[in-house]
């Protein structure tokens, strides 16, 4: 359960959300992806009230979350959990194509496991899938919950990195996640989160630019 939390996602930067379990992130990133509605407060994107918005709505505006535990459809190909990320985008093949071929970009192994069923792939190919499929709706604010769950260090590092290039590229971003360290160096910004309330706030400093104007800002 959330209390008189008040979170603001800045244009072009990475937000972390980081805390204990049970603190309430996933609550929090769920809620900001209308998947759960608060009995108070409201959620707000660019600068419009969505609190009442469904998710699919939601996600037609330009808000993506790659949810903890992946959740691919395992009996599908590689190609078709990504098409399927790339719903809210119907009647626009040419940036369905575009994306499709930027995931690859970013995930050449995918490209080589394309036509492979998404449940026979490891658990770092399957968090690959999740991230691309996030991707492939063109989000204007992409959330992560858990990025590094049951992953490798090597593989962690990696997905990491894939942060770092999404932010160069101008991605803004809310990432949950358990590896604090790595979160925070690779972020501009952070909240701690403790027993449902922020606790805590931090400018990380890892942009050398100058802070985007409020982009996403749930306040619940």
């Amino acid at each position: 359960m959330l209390h008189d939390v008040s979170l603001t996602v800045a244009k072009g930067r990475l937000t972390s959300l980081v805390g204990v379990n049970g603190a309430g992130k996933t609550t929090l990133l769920r809620t900001a992806a209308g998947l759960v509605m608060p009995a108070e407060g409201r959620v707000f994107f660019r600068g419009e009230d969505v609190t009442r918005e469904p998710a699919h709505a939601r996600a037609r505006r330009g808000i993506a979350l790659v949810p903890e535990g992946r959740q691919l459809f395992a009996s599908m190909t590689v190609r078709e959990n990504l098409e399927l990320g790339a719903t809210p985008l119907r009647g626009k093949p040419d940036e369905i194509a575009h994306n499709l071929a930027r995931a690859f970009e970013l995930f050449p192994r995918l490209q080589e496991r394309e036509q492979q069923r998404a449940g026979t792939l490891s658990g770092g190919e399957q968090q690959m899938v999740a991230v691309a499929r996030g991707l492939m709706a063109s989000p204007a604010v992409l959330m992560f919950d858990e990025l590094s769950l049951g992953l490798s260090p090597t593989l962690t590092r990696s997905l990491f990195e894939t942060l770092r290039t999404l932010k160069a590229a101008g991605q803004t971003m809310l990432l949950v996640e358990q590896n604090v360290h790595l979160a925070l160096a690779a972020s501009d910004d952070a909240y701690v989160l403790s027993e449902g309330r922020i606790s805590g706030r931090r400018d990380c400093g890892a942009s050398r630019g100058p802070a985007g104007a409020p982009w996403f800002v749930a306040v619940t």
